[in-house]
């Protein structure tokens, strides 16, 4: 396997850092949270792809990736579809939407 350019026995796995969906055993690697210093990780599940800007603090300007199926009060933005609840409520995944 390769893994961040190195030849390694396995892929990275749930939860540890990386810098492509390719160094992960699920082939999954997405920020852990929607923050400017989150980390990169292999997800467990999916991830989804949102266009983030440096206005907004980001080092770059362009489509990044973020591990789906958060739990609650996990950095969300305004991305119902990063959190397990699908609820993103005041920039962070809810139990639900206000009056839902």
């Amino acid at each position: 396997a390769c893994v961040g350019g190195i030849c390694a026995d396995s892929k990275t796995a749930i939860g540890g850092e990386c810098d492509i969906d390719n160094d992960c055993a699920t082939d999954k690697c997405g920020y852990d949270a929607f923050s400017t210093d989150a980390t990169r990780v292999c997800c467990e599940g999916n991830h989804y792809s949102i266009y983030t800007f440096t206005s907004d603090g980001w080092l770059t300007t362009g489509s990044k990736t973020f591990c789906r199926d958060q739990p609650i009060g996990t950095l969300c933005g305004v991305t119902d579809e990063i959190c397990e609840s699908l609820a993103c409520v005041q920039g962070a995944c809810a139990r639900e939407k206000i009056g839902g």
